[in-house]
């Protein structure tokens, strides 16, 4: 990521602090405006909530797998931190604006140029007692900017590149008498001068003898309320929530507005100053009685709803369920891989009735894995390239396209001995196939249905085994691995360094329902990478009349069959024999990068919930499979007949953390939504599933959705997820004084 080159030039206190978002450049009313993204869940960040942000390393990490722009840094009142903002002082020649020159002389800090490369960031230490914003000119139209200065203390965030202004210090020391006089000449104390403030994220200073906690209340309820978000009637959320302030808690516009200020941070994107002004204006003009959320009664004015707000914040005890929020935009640049996979994938996309790129990837990895199954190893971490993959799309959706493909590969390569069972009985018949052939690629279509008979050891104990089965080969990928003992030994069977592939196929909705929790605990669900088609149009795409119909490309043909013969050492088993795979190494900036990956993960992990701990534990294995795959995809078949192999690059690791954490990410989304403890909490999950975020339905329909249940049940099941944070429901009155209920999913 090309905003991240220099990033890690920022100073070493600022890199210790854990003050730190990932941030996306979006639109909004045709203007660039940058939001704050909480690098951990994708979710938008608030630069005065401490709970949305991160360290150092997770924000970059965060950054590069969410496909956001970059991090910045959020200054909190206990860093002592200052943060001055030049904003338009760098013209398109690089010459930097005298005045800005000035500031920079006198507060001699780190300082780097911003994002756009037309800006500066000073960070200092000193002590502010609020926040100042000032414009010292027109519109800058090529910039899109007035030149100004913006200084901060607490409750905003800079958006950080580590590309130091040459002529700066690498460190931050304090410079009081200089923020001193910064203030005194842009901001003089007299009845002539201009100023303008900006609020800090704090309510200690009331403005016109408002009490303090009417503020403080007024920020927490808030809080509670949904942030705007652009196309989802934002405009409406917002209005909404300055009703609040100006008429709920009668706060003067000068009192609301730091409270608006915090609750726009998480807004997507964020509204300019003066939009939200407008809002505050437009709010204060509405009629009626004043400051009734003070006292307990609700607001039934004709023009804005406020009837579903609790006027105290402290009794609402309960709270949404803790879900991982469904991260977006999938990596697409890890869909175009050099070399092999890469040509696969634009085969796949071009000879597709329904082109799913999503499964064309998880396909063409899991068909690298297997014809490079027992020749290599990454000498760095000892990973092998055996993986579990899964694709899912629904019914009639192509997903079978890419398991096609991949027999036709091997097939055509004459490799057809690869090409493992498409179905198991039992977990004996998966231990007879490794033992025949260690190396192979299942390809296993419905494999929902095969997840689902294994809930019960009680009812098909030869199908339950198979979960462990599936666990120990993917483990013993570097031994020797042997089955359950038999009492005639004849038919103990081993695995020789098995290279065990899958590659499973299933309905979304089929495959997210069969797990268990016990499948996320033990491991099960975190050795799979799950490739799932966008959600919208429910997951189908328009066909592709045009699509191409011609023979698979020879340079594939040649480069599995230049796999199959690839020698890892003398002896007549060289290519057959897994104990002595060919090292693949990294560069030192790849391991750099994937060892500090590591131990970020492992971090992460003593603090996470078991569930999720379960799923994130196999990350770093993953990623490095992945980084593995994507190098050894450049090998050429002359580089293969040479004993030759790429090295893992550094653009290698950061297209597989990238994907890594979208696919754990996502995964743990999924897995919070329906994988279910016990049998009720699996009707509470599939009356939930049967609901669209956002959309408000009649209670009938709601009844028909869920006509499995019985009414007392279909009542229970609707409170939980009332309780719960799922859904809302209120009462619609008709002209005749009837009664609809109305339901909406708001997770």
């Amino acid at each position: 990521m090309k905003i991240l080159k220099d990033i890690h030039n920022v100073p070493a206190e600022l890199k210790n602090l854990q003050q730190w978002v990932a941030w996306r450049a979006v639109e909004r009313d045709g203007r660039i405006t940058k939001m704050p993204v909480n690098a951990t869940t994708g979710r938008p960040a608030k630069s005065n909530d401490p709970a949305t942000w991160t360290d150092f390393e997770s924000a970059c990490d965060g950054a590069v797998g969410l496909g956001a722009s970059g991090v910045g840094f959020c200054f909190s009142l206990d860093d002592g931190l200052v943060g001055i903002d030049l904003d338009a002082c760098i013209d398109g020649k690089g010459k930097i604006a005298e005045w800005a020159l000035i500031i920079l002389s006198r507060i001699d800090c780190y300082a780097e140029i911003s994002p756009s490369g037309r800006g500066l960031k000073i960070w200092c230490r000193g002590k502010i007692d609020k926040g100042y914003k000032k414009n010292l000119g027109e519109k800058d139209e090529e910039i899109g900017k007035a030149p100004g200065i913006e200084v901060y203390t607490s409750g905003r965030y800079f958006t950080v590149t580590g590309e130091r202004w040459e002529g700066a210090r690498e460190d931050i020391v304090s410079c009081q008498q200089d923020l001193d006089w910064l203030i005194e000449k842009y901001w003089p104390v007299s009845p002539e001068a201009v100023q303008t403030t900006v609020p800090q994220a704090t309510y200690t200073q009331a403005t016109s003898g408002q009490d303090v906690s009417t503020q403080e209340r007024a920020a927490r309820y808030l809080a509670r309320m949904p942030v705007a978000v652009s196309g989802e009637h934002g405009h409406d959320v917002t209005f909404r929530a300055a009703c609040v302030l100006m008429l709920g808690f009668a706060l003067s516009a000068d009192e609301a507005w730091p409270v608006m200020a915090e609750w726009n941070q998480g807004c997507n994107p964020p509204w300019g100053d003066d939009d939200l002004r407008r809002k505050l204006n437009e709010a204060n003009k509405q009629g009626g009685e004043r400051g009734f959320l003070l006292t307990g009664r609700s607001y039934e004015g004709p023009d804005v709803d406020l009837r579903n707000i609790l006027n105290d914040i402290a009794k609402q005890e309960i709270e949404p369920a803790d879900i991982v929020p469904n991260p977006s935009n999938f990596p697409r640049h890890c869909l175009e891989p050099d070399g092999f996979v890469g040509e696969l994938i634009r085969y796949n996309l071009e000879t597709a009735m329904y082109p799913l790129p999503e499964l064309a990837l998880a396909g063409s990895l899991s068909l690298l894995s297997t014809l490079c199954g027992q020749k290599i190893i990454d000498k760095a971490f000892g990973t092998r390239p055996n993986g579990y993959f899964c694709g899912l799309a629904p019914t009639g959706g192509g997903k079978e396209h890419a398991r096609k493909i991949n027999k036709e590969v091997l097939h055509n390569a004459g490799l057809e001995d690869l090409e493992g069972e498409e179905n198991f009985a039992s977990s004996a018949s998966i231990w007879s196939a490794v033992d025949e052939n260690p190396v192979g690629l299942y390809q296993l279509d419905e494999f929902s249905a095969l997840l689902a008979t294994t809930h019960d050891a009680k009812k098909s104990p030869h199908l339950f085994k198979i979960v462990d089965t599936f666990l120990r080969l993917y483990s013993g990928s570097d031994s020797t691995v042997k089955a359950d003992a038999y009492a005639d030994r004849k038919k103990n069977k081993v695995a020789k360094y098995p290279n065990t592939v899958i590659y499973g196929t299933s309905v979304p909705q089929n495959f997210w329902e069969s797990l268990t929790a016990a499948n996320v605990t033990d491991g099960l669900l975190g050795r799979f990478m799950v490739f799932e088609v966008p959600e919208t149009n429910n997951g189908y795409v328009d066909p592709q009349h045009n699509r191409k119909r011609y023979p698979l490309p020879d340079n594939i043909v040649r480069t599995a069959m230049a796999w199959r013969a690839l020698t890892t050492h003398e002896g007549n088993l060289a290519s057959l024999d897994g104990s002595r795979p060919l090292e693949v190494e990294h560069t030192p900036e790849a391991f750099e990068r994937a060892d500090s990956h590591m131990r970020q993960v492992c971090e992460r992990r003593k603090t996470e919930a078991k569930e999720a701990c379960g799923v994130w534990s196999r990350t770093p294995e993953k990623t490095n499979k992945l980084a593995l795959l994507f190098a050894v995809s450049r090998a050429t078949p002359e580089m293969l007949e040479q004993g030759q192999l790429p090295c893992i690059e550094l653009h290698d690791v950061e297209h597989a953390i990238a994907l890594s954490n979208w696919l754990t990410r996502r995964m743990l989304h999924k897995a919070g939504l329906h994988v279910a403890h016990n049998d009720w909490e699996r009707e509470v999950q599939r009356a939930l599933s049967k609901l669209v975020v956002g959309e408000e339905v009649k209670r009938r329909v709601f009844t028909r959705k869920t006509q499995h249940l019985k009414s007392r049940d279909r009542d229970d099941v609707l409170k939980t997820l009332v309780e719960t944070g799922f859904v809302s429901v209120r009462q619609d009155t008709a002209s005749n004084g009837s009664i609809t209920e109305m339901i909406t999913r708001t997770v």
